[in-house]
Order: structure tokens, then C-alpha cells, then sequence
């Protein structure tokens, strides 16, 4: 009976929780957002990545329960748990976290004088996945003349020009990726042309430098200059994603947007107009230059002042051989 009654007691005894931990620091660092939990020396945690957030499971922990918004791009805040069994930080990531990326997590012993170990983690979008991508499907790409298709790739930067810095710099990240870019064309059978393979410029002059890249497109289909630009603080979520400028003949862009099939107009064939339909026909709902809307069909007035306009001529499209 005596030891029936000690098993009883032992488990409904709660558990002896640690000292109570103190709230997160942040440092507000550039390109990332640094996190430190300060914990007992070999204290269990778990790390899970939830996507928009990163849980932190401390097992017979303590904490008091808050919730405090940070506002940097890389953290918009944190929540502080009291569960049964432990505590939990959640860290609300914007940029957000995954197995392999998001975030970095960086185990630190304890400082000159004090008792616990410092828990370590940076959180930032730019901390990508170091695993190799899928290899990509083959392509090839040929032109009707037989010639080949040149391009030259423009790594950014470079030399004394670092371009923007940060986390990583921009004439580093630049030369990667027209590397990249350049093994794939390379492969489909095109000509690359690169303004650098190194850490150079032609000339410390901008202007110069420039302009002996520029020099190089002479007799090229196609000339791309690859740059990382970088955001100014509270622009990064407008500031985001891919740009592309281009220059060209015209202010038009060289492939213009597809409309939908129902609202293009059919070719005219013949070589004389048709006649005009007995009522007023509808406006096309396309508003592209390229294509002009029909024009309106002549009708009685009973205004004396009501001229109907001169109809303008129909583009006249030739017959295409099949």
C-alpha cells in the first residue's frame, strides 16, 4: 500500500521547470534579422519551419507568454507560449522559412560571466537552399538561316565597382548567374558571348567601361547585362521579384500581350472591301491600334446638320500560302 501510494504521489507531482527564460534579442542587421534565445547549457530544443513563421520548442522551459512585433523585413514579430510540457517562441517571418532555407541557426557557448548558451538564428529570404536544383529538361534552339544565335551576357559590376553590398555582393551574384545562364544556352546551341569571366572591368572610368561592353553586341542578336539590385529599407516587399528593361526600335515591346481569340478581328482576304452589313455594326472590343475598329454604316439622318462620316478604308491583310 505504502508503495502504491509513492508511484501515485510521483506522477501527480508538476514538473520542475528551469529558470524563467528572458525574451528574445533582435538585431537588425543588414540583409538579415538576428534572433538570440539565451538557454541552459545542453537544454533540448526543436526547430520547426511553418512557412510564414519559425516555431522553437524548449522542452521544461519557462517563459511569460507576450506577443511584440518587431517590424523588420526579415521578422514582423514574435509570440511567446506557456505549454504543458515547455515553451515556445514563434517568430513571424514575412520572407518566409523552410527545412533548408530562411533562416540559419548558429549555436554560440555562453559569454565572459554569464550561465546560459546562446541560441543563435538569422532569419532572412535570402538564405536560399543549398541543395542542387533539378536538372533542367534539354532544349535546343535553331534558326531558319542556319547561323547561330548570339547573345552576349553582361555580368554587372565588377573590378573596383562592387555594385550593391549587403549580405552578398552584387558583382559576385552577378557573375554566378550569367555563368549559369551561359552553361544553359551554350548547351542549346548558342553563341555566348561574356563581357567578363573574372573580377575585372575594362576601365575604372564607368563611361569607358561601359561602353567597351556595349562594343561588344556589334553583329549579336541579342545583348543582356544580368545585375542584383538592391532594396532600400521598408521597400523590400514592393521591391521584389524580377526586372527587365529592354531597348528596341520603337516604344512598343517587341512581343506585345496576346489577346483573346474571340475578340480578334478576322483577316480581310479579298481585295475589295465586302459591303457593309444593313446595321450599324457594334464596336470591336479591342483596343489595340494594330487592329482598327470597323467603321460605322452609313444611315438617313432627319437632322440636316448630321453628316455621317467618311468611312475609312479596311486593311487590306494578304493571303497567306498554306
Amino acid at each position: 500500500m505504502f508503495r502504491t501510494a509513492l508511484i501515485c504521489l510521483a506522477l501527480l507531482t508538476p514538473p520542475t521547470w528551469a529558470a524563467e527564460l528572458d525574451p528574445p534579442r533582435i538585431g537588425d542587421q543588414p540583409g538579415y534579422t538576428r534572433v538570440v534565445l539565451e538557454i541552459p547549457p545542453g537544454a533540448p530544443f526543436r526547430l520547426e519551419p511553418l512557412g510564414p513563421a519559425l516555431r522553437v520548442i524548449l522542452p521544461r522551459q519557462s517563459v511569460k507568454p507576450e506577443v511584440r512585433r518587431v517590424g523588420t523585413p526579415e521578422l514582423s514579430g514574435y509570440v511567446l507560449e506557456q505549454k504543458e510540457d515547455g515553451a515556445v517562441v514563434t517568430l513571424l517571418t514575412p520572407q518566409g522559412v523552410g527545412k533548408s532555407w530562411g533562416f540559419r541557426k548558429i549555436g554560440l557557448a555562453a559569454a565572459a560571466g554569464a550561465k546560459r548558451e546562446r541560441l543563435v538564428l538569422d532569419v532572412s529570404g535570402a538564405f536560399v537552399d543549398p541543395a542542387p536544383l533539378p536538372q533542367l529538361p534539354p532544349f535546343s534552339f535553331v534558326k531558319a538561316s542556319g547561323r547561330l544565335f548570339s547573345v552576349v551576357l553582361d555580368a554587372g559590376h565588377g573590378g573596383p565597382d562592387p555594385g550593391a553590398m549587403g549580405l552578398v555582393i552584387e558583382k559576385e551574384v552577378n557573375l554566378e548567374v550569367a555563368r549559369r545562364v551561359g552553361s544553359l544556352l551554350e548547351a542549346a546551341g548558342v553563341e555566348v558571348t561574356y563581357t567578363r569571366q573574372g573580377d575585372f572591368a575594362f576601365s575604372s572610368d564607368k563611361r569607358t567601361d561601359l561602353s567597351r561592353r556595349v562594343a561588344l553586341a556589334q553583329g549579336k542578336n541579342l545583348f543582356v547585362s544580368i545585375h542584383a539590385n538592391a532594396a532600400p529599407r521598408g521597400k523590400e516587399d514592393a521591391w521584389c521579384g524580377l526586372e527587365v528593361y529592354y531597348f528596341g526600335p520603337s516604344s512598343k515591346p517587341v512581343y506585345p500581350a496576346a489577346l483573346p481569340l474571340e475578340v480578334l478581328p478576322q483577316p480581310v482576304l479579298a481585295q475589295t472591301p465586302p459591303a457593309p452589313p444593313a446595321e450599324a455594326a457594334s464596336p470591336s472590343p479591342s483596343a489595340d491600334p494594330s487592329f482598327p475598329e470597323p467603321a460605322p454604316t452609313e444611315t438617313t439622318s432627319t437632322s440636316a446638320d448630321a453628316v455621317p462620316p467618311e468611312p475609312p478604308p479596311l486593311p487590306v491583310i494578304p493571303e497567306v500560302a498554306m
